[in-house]
């Protein structure tokens, strides 16, 4: 059974007034393999600027077809912009208020949570390890916050993934700071999640809280998300947040955390982060690193700012297209020039879907025919 709707409704419908407009629409257009649920947004005045014209029929195609060819039970697709929903397609199989983990699409939440603290006032992205966490490692006390945030610390990018034993963040982080550097500090470019190990750590001691305790603060409550649980992509049982890559989010939260994103740090419920703190992210953070690999989550070309791949950069390092995809197959984009923001979601071999996920993204941003 299907149903599809691509214009906006006043605020988020409740099931009920959903099943009416349905009715008043003639009830529900069959199909083999979809649900697309109705969408959701702030309804827009008369003086409002029109909303940014869809090809929805394109859109409706094109997913079916990477559901269909890779067999996914478990998919949708939103896209929204300033003022909210524009375009929802959901496959039946996938309860947009379930979490699933989410690999490194965690690391844009994550960057979010430390510029928060950057926008008080507690840290810099010029602080440095040392004077934060002064114990650590001789080695790692001049690396930066940016650096760590940018995958240029030096620090083996997989030693995160592979710690099995930590049972506190400052443990996990500590080990991650004591093993060898693979590179000097701002030499090369590694992406994965250790170095954002101790980013976090340099957060809890900033915050005088725990990780989880400013996710709250900071992301659950502000935005009015339903959950949210930080642990270890690889391991259901673990405790210890890896920030890089083990939460599990549902889809509908993380439409709630891109639409503030694609307002420039503002939710429905005031502004989260300055719109400087944002474009803040949005900016090559790489410096003169040297990129030896492209990892499977982005593509050749690509450069990184803080907790997002810069898939387009203009000439004085804005990255009007950012993107932070996760080797579960979730993968959220804003394109400033389009004014668009959105997530393909489900839980496939990020490789299998990218392709198709970008292809999606293209199509929604394309000026004219």
């Amino acid at each position: 059974m299907a149903s599809s709707s691509h214009s906006r409704s006043a605020g988020n419908a409740s099931v009920d007034s959903r099943t009416a407009l349905r009715r008043r629409n003639g009830g529900l257009a069959t199909g083999a393999l979809f649900a697309v649920l109705t969408l959701c947004g702030p309804s827009a005045s008369a003086d409002e600027p029109a909303t940014r014209a869809l090809d929805t029929a394109r859109l409706d195609a094109a997913f079916d077809k990477v559901v269909a060819e890779q067999g996914l039970p478990l998919a949708g697709f939103v896209i929204v912009d300033d003022r909210g929903e524009v375009y929802r397609r959901v496959t039946t199989g996938l309860d947009p208020d379930a979490e699933i983990p989410i690999a490194s699409a965690s690391k844009w939440l994550t960057g979010v949570m430390v510029m928060t603290l950057v926008d008080e006032g507690k840290l810099s992205l010029d602080t440095t390890v040392g004077e934060v966490l002064p114990d650590y490692p001789a080695q790692v006390r001049a690396v930066t916050l940016r650096q760590l945030m940018s995958h240029t610390s030096g620090i083996d990018p997989g030693l995160a993934l592979r710690d099995r034993d930590a049972t506190s963040l400052d443990e996990s982080a500590r080990a991650v700071a004591s093993a060898p550097l693979l590179a000097r500090p701002g030499e090369a470019f590694a992406y994965g999640g250790s170095s954002m190990q101790l980013a976090a750590r340099m957060t809890e001691v900033a915050c005088r809280c725990s990780w989880s305790e400013l996710y709250e603060r900071t992301l659950r409550a502000p935005l009015g998300m339903t959950g949210g649980r930080w642990g270890h992509p690889l391991r259901p049982e673990a405790t210890v947040p890896q920030v890089g890559g083990g939460l599990s989010l549902s889809l509908n939260d993380y439409v709630k955390f891109l639409t503030m994103v694609q307002r420039g740090g503002r939710s429905p419920r005031g502004a989260l982060l300055p719109t400087a703190a944002v474009a803040g992210m949005e900016r090559v953070a790489t410096g003169s690193a040297r990129f030896s690999d492209t990892p499977r989550v982005g593509l050749s070309g690509w450069r990184y700012g803080i907790g997002v791949w810069c898939e387009r950069i203009d000439a004085d390092g804005r990255c009007p297209v950012v993107s932070s995809a996760g080797a579960f197959g979730v993968y959220p984009w804003v394109d400033r020039d389009a004014g668009l923001a959105g997530v393909f979601f489900t839980r496939a071999p990020l490789q299998r879907v990218l392709p198709a996920a970008i292809d999606l993204r293209e199509i929604a941003t394309r000026k004219g025919p």
